[in-house]
């Protein structure tokens, strides 16, 4: 799996055929790295890597255990706005940092909590 960042400010779908598609929210995303690979080739989804407007995160870079270091994980956390990914981080990581932080992303998200960090758009 990679990370891969899109820098827009709404959802992107890239259709790689009839039946299957990739959404990209805005902020960090979990693609296969099949998914990935295909859609680095389709020519509107190249010019948007190519501009800096999806890139992806650490290419293959895990530690030992197969996980990324809890300080990266820290960074990345506030920028996910995917509830699948934040679930799944919860269910699998094994990690309680981890774990706690992206519930604490989670109840963001649902607005079960204020972010201070988006204070400015208030």
């Amino acid at each position: 799996m990679a990370l891969v960042t899109y820098h827009g400010k709404n959802v992107l779908t890239c259709h790689l055929s009839d039946v299957k598609s990739v959404t990209l929210l805005p902020g960090i995303n979990e693609l296969t790295e099949d998914d990935l690979m295909t859609i680095r080739k389709h020519p509107l989804m190249a010019r948007r890597f190519d501009s800096g407007k999806v890139t992806v995160i650490n290419e293959g870079k895990l530690g030992a255990d197969g996980k990324r270091s809890e300080k990266e994980m820290l960074e990345y956390i506030p920028k996910i706005y995917d509830s699948k990914l934040l679930k799944k981080i919860i269910d699998t990581d094994g990690r309680e940092r981890i774990a706690r932080a992206a519930q604490d992303r989670l109840d963001v998200l649902k607005g079960k909590k204020e972010d201070v960090s988006e204070q400015h758009f208030r």
